[in-house]
This record gives structure tokens, C-alpha cells and sequence, in this order.
């Protein structure tokens, strides 16, 4: 009987995704875990500028503070690092 032993395929490095720098425009009463921001140079009154951040807890978080953020998908991003320790201030 001969065990052929199964080698996987190299696995593939994920490309880093490039971090994207974005000014808050709202946040959120009802959902505590999104923060609604939009690329700076966009006008954020058209809702096609507009895209959602994922974070632990939007409590902190105040109109057009600078957060830094990872693309997911064209309207979503996640929140890198960690959120704001007081009210409006890194």
C-alpha cells in the first residue's frame, strides 16, 4: 500500500491593505458599533461620498475628527487602532 502524503499549495501573503485617512461626519445613537464618515476633498452632504467605519463603541467620537481605516468593501471600512479614550480626543 503506498501513503502518498498531500502537500497544500504555498499559501499566498495578503496584500496590506493601503490605510485610508477619513473625518467623521455622524454618529450614530441607535447603532453603538458604526461611525458614518467620508474621504476628505468629498463633499459629505451627497450620500454617494458617505461610507460606514466599523468600530468597538462610537461614544467618543465627534464630527470631523481624523480616524484611520482599512477598506473592506467599497462602502465599508474598519476602524484601525483603538477608538478615542474621552470625548473627541485621541
Amino acid at each position: 500500500m503506498n501513503t502518498a502524503q498531500i502537500e497544500s499549495p504555498p499559501a499566498v501573503p495578503k496584500k496590506p491593505q493601503p490605510l485610508e485617512h477619513l473625518l467623521v461626519w455622524a454618529v450614530p445613537k441607535k447603532n453603538t458599533r458604526i461611525v458614518v464618515a467620508y474621504l476628505p476633498g468629498e463633499d459629505p452632504r451627497n450620500p454617494n461620498n458617505l461610507v460606514t467605519v466599523n468600530v468597538e463603541v462610537n461614544q467618543n467620537f465627534q464630527p470631523n475628527m481624523v480616524l484611520h481605516a482599512n477598506m473592506v468593501n467599497e462602502r465599508v471600512y474598519d476602524l484601525v487602532g483603538e477608538v478615542p479614550r474621552w470625548r473627541g480626543i485621541w
